[in-house]
């Protein structure tokens, strides 16, 4: 798409490319994984009560292959997150993150027995509503880079 060719108008959701929607879905779903994976190893730490002295703690955790399963996941966040940001907006595409909240609250709720209570639910519902909100607004209001030849 030439700059000339770019839209200036409000583009309906269908107008986002799948590509966008699945990068933005694979991040939200890969946050998951790594909020659940931080908070158990913290809670495994906490239950082997190691002393406060920082290199035990950094040892201790570079002995955990649950911590290189979670730096792992953050490498391939972190691709799928640059790559996202090269097809949308920054305020596009960031606000759409906040899904992970709704999804790490149901985790934590089922998996470590947090209590979800009255006004986390309508905090969620807020955040639903705001993602709603974006997603109904251009993936991109700014013309993509143009490559040097």
């Amino acid at each position: 798409m030439t700059p000339s060719s770019f839209p200036t108008t409000l583009a309906q959701p269908s107008g986002t490319p799948a590509k966008v929607w699945l990068g933005l879905l694979f991040a939200v779903l890969l946050d998951g994984p790594c909020q659940l994976m931080w908070k158990a190893l913290i809670l495994k730490f906490g239950a082997a009560s190691h002393g406060v002295d920082p290199l035990s703690i950094v040892h201790w955790f570079l002995q955990q292959p649950r911590f290189w399963a979670l730096i792992g996941c953050f490498l391939v966040q972190f691709v799928n997150w640059m790559w996202v940001l090269s097809n949308a907006d920054l305020s596009f595409a960031q606000p759409f993150t906040a899904l992970s909240y709704v999804a790490v609250s149901g985790c934590a709720a089922f998996y470590f027995h947090e209590h979800v209570g009255p006004l986390r639910i309508v905090g969620i519902c807020l955040v639903l509503i705001g993602v709603i909100f974006v997603a109904s607004s251009p993936h991109r209001t700014t013309p993509p880079p143009q490559e040097e030849v």
